[in-house]
């Protein structure tokens, strides 16, 4: 059984069950409601999810949905998350993330787009690792209340290339909201575990975010909006090889997000004490309607 640390939990869970019958419980759209689960709930293996997810009263070791659309609501309640991603998955349907515990680090990069009428709704959350919403654009509402921050959050920086198309609702939080930075360069790794994972060699994680707005050039490709989802592998060496397009956009977006992807270069990752390949998973947003995107 896991071990569960102090959360906003109000009741724990009564049964314990396995990552495969947790799996088939989401995978048939029914609520997972009163568990505790061990191991990893992984959802990245499927870009469209067209059911809803709802995790209540649970303990779950680890949730990963990168790069996953949801086209139904996705519901978080009363649960505790020892590890959870949700880099570049965007809620068409909605959100809702409600009194919940995070044990660690926390990314809904280059994610959101949510529709009107379908609101993210993040409240009365206790995260004990960063937060991290660098080039979300959240179309539909939001509100971010009553949570603790511990380690802080940039979902109001001005720099980081966060965009709401309806102002948001962002009070009574306890913690630092308005950082400059993302607190680590969070793609989703895959293929190894590192001890230390590729860093940008041009100022790192800032570098990265800045890199990629000035070398995208988006203004030739008309109104064309949406996310290119690419991967691509940081070898030994810090080089970018096989770029591939995972979900294109158009054939303008999809090359001109290859291009710049090969121009990349990095300290390569390790793994005691050696440097090794790590495969990245990474979508870039292309949203011609805003300014500064």
């Amino acid at each position: 059984m896991l071990t569960v640390s102090e959360n906003n939990m109000t009741t724990q869970p009564r049964h314990t069950i396995s990552i495969e019958m947790a799996s088939e419980i989401i995978n048939d759209g029914l609520p997972l409601v009163d568990f505790y689960i061990d191991g990893k709930l992984n959802l990245a293996i499927s870009f469209n999810w067209e059911k809803e997810v709802i995790i209540e009263n649970c303990i779950v070791e680890d949730f990963v949905a990168v790069g996953t659309e949801f086209e139904k609501m996705v519901k978080l309640v009363n649960s505790h998350f020892m590890n959870c991603n949700f880099y570049g998955s965007f809620f068409k349907k909605g959100l809702i993330i409600d009194n919940c515990i995070f044990d660690n680090y926390l990314d809904f990069q280059a994610g959101g787009h949510n529709k009107i009428g379908n609101p993210v709704i993040i409240t009365n959350n206790n995260f004990k690792d960063f937060v991290n919403f660098f080039d979300c654009w959240y179309t539909g509402e939001i509100s971010v209340c009553g949570n603790k921050f511990n380690k802080g959050t940039n979902i109001e920086s001005k720099e980081l290339l966060i965009t709401f198309d309806i102002p948001p609702l962002i009070e009574n939080n306890i913690g630092t909201t308005n950082f400059e930075k993302e607190q680590a360069l969070e793609l989703e790794a895959l293929g190894c575990k590192t001890q230390t994972i590729p860093i940008f060699k041009n100022g790192g994680e800032e570098g990265f975010s800045k890199f990629l707005k000035n070398n995208l050039n988006k203004k030739h490709m008309g109104n064309i909006e949406g996310t290119v989802k690419v991967s691509f592998t940081v070898d030994a060496t810090g080089k970018v090889k096989d770029p591939t397009i995972l979900s294109s956009l158009s054939k303008e977006a999809d090359k001109e997000v290859l291009s710049v992807v090969q121009m990349l270069e990095f300290i390569p990752g390790s793994h005691n004490g050696k440097n090794v390949e790590v495969v990245y998973n990474l979508p870039i947003s292309f949203c011609f309607n805003k300014k500064g995107k």
